[in-house]
């Protein structure tokens, strides 16, 4: 993990040094108050990606305000870092959103500007839905024991937090009445008396959940009971 870490940054700091060259980079002439003279202070910042480039909603951003300031926000996160280079993820929505930079200079003055808008894209893993990692039946699996599930119920677990609905049917699709909840990375149903699974039965799990982006997961796992 540190590895991938500490290549992570190289990278970035290595985009970062391209796009200076290149003049993708925005500078941005900054406004700063309440300032002394003796100690220098930012004036303008420079950021990469600059909104040349269209970014993810987990871009890092790298910002050189030229001169050693003590602390920068960018939309109210603070960034890392020290002297004049700082780093951010500030989490920006599918769209269009802008950096709003704000600084502290080192003689207690402040400083700040807007960048923008970027033009901000899903990523790779924001397309996918989400999947099913453990479930406590399988679509299609037969000769099912009735007994357990009966005393704690029905689980799937999902590679990702979703949130939607889950329900217990019979083989004609009527709803049994157990408790479905979907929380977190979970989707469970919970017994209700009087509607617990017999023996030899086909019996239909259908889920309907989505994740953070809005891609969904719709299936209908079917199992049977195993004869008495």
């Amino acid at each position: 993990m540190h590895r991938l870490l500490r290549a992570g940054i190289l990278i970035t700091f290595g985009m970062f040094i391209i796009c200076i060259i290149s003049g993708c980079a925005d500078d941005v002439p900054t406004k700063d108050v309440d300032h002394a003279d003796s100690i220098p202070r930012a004036h303008t910042v420079k950021v990469y990606p600059g909104i040349c480039l269209p970014v993810f909603p987990h871009t890092q951003f790298v910002l050189d305000l030229y001169v050693g300031v003590a602390a920068v926000n960018v939309n109210n996160i603070p960034a890392t870092g020290a002297g004049r280079y700082w780093m951010v993820m500030p989490g920006l929505e599918v769209g269009t959103a802008q950096l709003n930079i704000e600084w502290i200079n080192r003689d207690g003055s402040r400083g700040a500007t807007t960048i923008g808008p970027y033009v901000v894209l899903a990523g790779p893993d924001a397309l996918e839905s989400p999947a099913i990692t453990h479930g406590t039946v399988r679509n299609g699996e037969a000769d099912v024991n009735p007994a357990p599930i009966n005393a704690s119920g029905l689980l799937f677990v999902f590679n990702e937090p979703v949130t939607g609905a889950i329900k217990l049917t019979d083989e004609a699709c009527a709803d049994l009445n157990w408790t479905g909840t979907v929380d977190d990375q979970t989707a469970a149903l919970t017994p209700v008396a009087g509607q617990e699974l017999a023996n030899n039965t086909v019996y239909k799990v259908e889920i309907d959940v989505q994740d953070g982006g809005g891609n969904r997961f719709r299936a209908t796992i079917t199992f049977v009971t195993k004869p008495e």
